[in-house]
């Protein structure tokens, strides 16, 4: 009776679903980034982590390109890839780190998940969401050597430190919030939806108001480098070097782009993002 008391405290132990998971992806991760998609998408970021090694300024990122065209790129903020560079300044390029280092960030993203839905609604509720996350796209995009589960990851854990400060006031705390928040939306500027949480704390008043102050200071100060990047240095970039990685689209283009495609939109929600 013992020992099935404590399989079962284990299986309702969201920690174990998560280190048994990412021992589950470690198999195989040292495959060619040959996969039912995104091939082209992981073998770029591993390119421009390469190139890093032969010029380490992270404002520059490079792909190999052929013709007259430097090959620098305008892109989301090479975190992703300067972390893999970085770890292959000291044991050689692989393919395969960014795999890795994806898995172990998103693998600490699932558990900030858990903490902040345990906080706001009960355990029962964050055990089972994040069990839906870590079974849903997560589950292959955080092994994927993309930086789209890196960023969201780095986000949940800076929103999470951001709740730390509101209830402790540990400026180690709003530091860690802004590094990590600053650090995950220029990754990927899409985690900036995630970040307009933080507009409900100043009208939260069981806050104190000089906390709801620094936190709202602190929330725009978060914004602006991911501004400055994405609104600024990369249309240089794109101007200078003639080359870009996505293709971006006013609001008001977007929305008429999106319109006549409602179906497909919808079906990103109730269907993509829940497989795995």
């Amino acid at each position: 009776m013992k020992l099935s008391g404590k399989i079962i405290r284990l299986i309702k132990d969201i920690r174990f679903w998560i280190v048994l998971m990412f021992l589950v992806r470690l198999i195989g991760i040292q495959n060619p980034p040959l996969e039912s998609g995104h091939n082209w998408r992981q073998s770029l970021t591993n390119m421009v982590a390469r190139n890093f090694l032969e010029d380490p300024n992270i404002l520059y990122p490079k792909i190999d390109m052929a013709g007259e065209k430097t090959g620098i790129i305008g892109s989301e903020f090479p975190v992703f890839n300067y972390l893999i560079f970085l770890v292959s300044a000291l044991f050689g390029f692989e393919h395969w780190y960014g795999r890795l280092i994806n898995l172990i960030f998103s693998s600490i993203g699932l558990w900030s998940f858990f903490r902040i839905i345990r906080e706001f609604v009960n355990q029962k509720v964050a055990f089972n969401a994040t069990i839906v996350l870590l079974f849903s796209l997560w589950f292959s995009y955080s092994r994927k050597v993309m930086p789209d589960t890196f960023s969201l990851s780095l986000l949940l854990t800076g929103l999470w430190m951001g709740y730390d400060y509101l209830k402790s006031g540990k400026i180690l705390s709003l530091t860690g919030f802004f590094v990590l928040c600053a650090i995950g939306m220029l990754s990927k500027i899409p985690a900036l939806s995630v970040f307009s949480l933080v507009s409900v704390v100043p009208f939260v008043r069981k806050i104190p108001l000089k906390k709801r102050i620094i936190f709202s200071i602190v929330s725009v100060l978060v914004i602006i480098p991911v501004l400055i990047w994405y609104f600024l240095w990369v249309p240089y970039l794109v101007n200078t070097y003639k080359f870009e990685l996505y293709f971006p689209r006013g609001l008001v283009e977007g929305l008429l782009e999106i319109i006549p495609l409602y179906k497909e939109l919808f079906e990103k929600f109730y269907f993509s993002a829940l497989r795995s």
